[in-house]
């Protein structure tokens, strides 16, 4: 795979990852205000790009500017051990649910 796809593919997985940590309620009203960085109302590219910069760097745990295999592993696993409430490694609908309520603040 050329360079170029290498690095298209990272920023798609990247992408998805940051969604995964978010959580479902990103997508949700409440979820929305966290990108919203100046509380205007509106979420613009530069916003969004500086969430994901945000997100990438936790997940670069040696502060290298690459995300390894584990980094990437350790992050996906750290999202899933959040909103796993009774830690059977496996998210119920219930548990998703109860972790978007929570976020809403009910």
């Amino acid at each position: 795979m050329k360079k170029t796809g290498k690095a298209m593919l990272l920023s798609i997985t990247i992408a998805v990852c940051v969604v995964a940590l978010k959580g479902v309620a990103m997508a949700q009203a409440n979820g929305l205000r966290e990108l919203d960085a100046n509380g205007d109302g509106v979420i613009t590219k530069a916003e969004v790009q500086s969430g994901l910069a945000a997100q990438f760097q936790m997940m670069d745990a040696d502060h290298n500017g690459v995300l390894s295999k584990d980094e990437f592993v350790n992050a996906r696993t750290v999202a899933i051990e959040r909103l796993d409430a009774d830690g059977d490694g496996q998210i119920t609908r219930s548990e998703l649910r109860s972790a978007i309520m929570s976020r809403r603040g009910r």
